[in-house]
């Protein structure tokens, strides 16, 4: 399937009960590097004695957050539908 070629494996498989199969992948969105970015922190932790990264670390983390793909195919695998939203933190 070219969507797991994409995404990988998925987290859940379900077969529903009219014959399609549900999918879901856990997937992390793909980010370009960004130089500014890194220099603001790395300048913060150069002025806070390394203390911004108690605040910094976790903004990072909540930025890198990931995203549950849903996938429906029929019962032969075709794509039926895609869907995406961020994954609840807790």
């Amino acid at each position: 399937m070219d969507v797991e070629r994409q995404l990988g494996s998925p987290e859940q498989l379900q077969q529903q009960a009219n014959g399609d199969w549900v999918a879901v992948y856990d997937v992390e969105p793909r980010t370009k590097p960004n130089l500014a970015r890194a220099a603001g922190h790395g300048t913060l932790d150069l002025f806070t004695f390394g203390l911004w990264e108690v605040v910094g670390g976790p903004l990072e983390v909540a930025h890198a957050r990931r995203v549950l793909v849903t996938a429906r195919y029929d019962d032969a695998g075709k794509l039926l539908q895609l869907t995406s939203k961020p994954k609840p933190i807790l």
